[in-house]
């Protein structure tokens, strides 16, 4: 056992060295090459523009950048395993990537160049501020960019060629809603047990939105008590769905035991959002018996094929496991550089309303208005079911 144990020790250090010999010389390549990397010479030509901060990790890797250059960097990652297989398929690809260094005068700079200005599709930058910039730089051309990480919700962006790969945080009001009235038909009690946070005002905020509207049905509201008891305020003939908007672990494990323990009830059906599947030590068998259900923009089934493949590619060549980020990339590149080579320009007004299911989602982008541009309007609706969690989408 000792020998088993010495052996495996040394292998993850020789995987960690090489992970870090991979780091190294890529963030390398990018600070000494012109911060450019060029892959094919064919058309469409692609760009991505994103926060790898090389110079700035390489000096210090423990700077204020680091999270955002290693999202970047594993989001670039799982784009060149899609590569990869646009390649095997015989797809031609053209890419050149650049080093915006999460610096808006150096973004302003790289749009000087002639790449640039003559790109066909870009993905990228990362934040808001960047995507404004580009916004501005491609105003009156017929190309599009997208956003491929963040949720970006404060204020609209109105540019009719922005591509949001992610669902904003309104939305979820609104998909949540719209998962209830197909589960409910026309019958159905909602609560939402507020706890004044800033998820808590978007989510309410966009509730009320819709109510206004009379889309929906009407919602009660409730502020978080500790120790709170739903025993008045639950229906005994309707299925209550109750939404929970809160990122924060004790409040909702809290009101889920407050609600699991309550005895006035005909059914229960608890919403709530991306944060939870974080959580260090979320109650799974509560969250089972009142059957919740997380609107996610990212969930992926690992009994998949695709995904084992991805996963398998993955390790072979960067010797760790895919993250967030890499399941990002890959499903991006792979979706936009095999749409573009097909339909050239007319990217996203083919792409709207013909649903394509990736590894961690489904693209299903929908034009916004005249104004704005496409966002991704689709979310994983998962729950646990048999103490695993499972897809409940129709």
């Amino acid at each position: 056992m000792g020998i088993i144990y010495w052996s495996f020790i040394n292998t993850l250090s020789l995987i960690t060295k090489l992970m870090r010999k991979v780091l190294t010389l890529f963030l390398f390549g990018l600070a000494i090459f012109s911060n450019s990397i060029v892959f094919g010479q064919e058309s469409p030509r692609m760009v991505m523009l994103m926060p790898f901060c090389s110079k700035q990790i390489l000096a210090n890797p423990n700077h204020s950048d680091a999270q955002l250059s290693n999202l970047s960097r594993e989001y670039y990652q799982g784009a060149m395993i899609a590569a990869d297989s646009l390649e095997r398929a015989a797809i031609p690809v053209s890419l050149s990537v650049f080093d915006t260094e999460n610096d808006s005068l150096v973004l302003v700079s790289l749009l000087k160049k002639n790449v640039l200005k003559e790109a066909d599709f870009i993905l990228g930058p990362v934040l808001k501020g960047g995507n404004k910039v580009m916004s501005d730089f491609v105003k009156g051309k017929d190309v599009f960019h997208v956003s491929p990480l963040m949720t970006l919700s404060k204020s609209p962006i109105n540019d009719p060629n922005f591509i949001s790969a992610n669902p904003d945080l309104p939305f979820y009001a609104k998909y949540i809603m719209q998962f209830i009235r197909a589960e409910s038909n026309d019958s159905a009690q909602i609560i939402v047990v507020s706890d004044k946070s800033g998820l808590d005002k978007t989510i309410s905020t966009a509730l009320k939105g819709l109510a206004a509207q009379g889309k929906f049905y009407k919602i009660k509201y409730l502020d978080y008590q500790k120790g709170m008891s739903l025993d008045n305020v639950l229906s005994k003939t309707l299925t209550n769905h109750i939404i929970i908007p809160s990122s924060n672990e004790n409040t909702v494990n809290a009101a889920i035991k407050s609600i699991k323990d309550t005895s006035a009830f005909k059914g229960l059906v608890v919403y709530g959002f991306p944060q939870w599947l974080e959580f260090k030590n979320p109650d799974y068998v509560n969250w089972q018996q009142v059957n919740v259900r997380i609107a996610t923009p990212f969930y992926v089934d690992y009994g998949r094929e695709e995904v084992k493949r991805f996963i398998a590619a993955y390790r072979e060549r960067y010797y760790t496991e895919p993250t967030d980020a890499a399941f990002k990339g890959y499903d991006q590149f792979l979706f936009f550089a095999s749409r573009l080579q097909l339909d050239g320009k007319k990217i996203m007004t083919k792409a709207e309303g013909n649903p394509q299911k990736m590894l961690h989602t489904v693209f299903n982008f929908k034009k916004q208005d005249d104004k704005s541009g496409y966002k991704n309007t689709y979310l994983n609706m998962v729950g646990i079911r048999n103490f695993s969690f499972q897809h409940f989408n129709k």
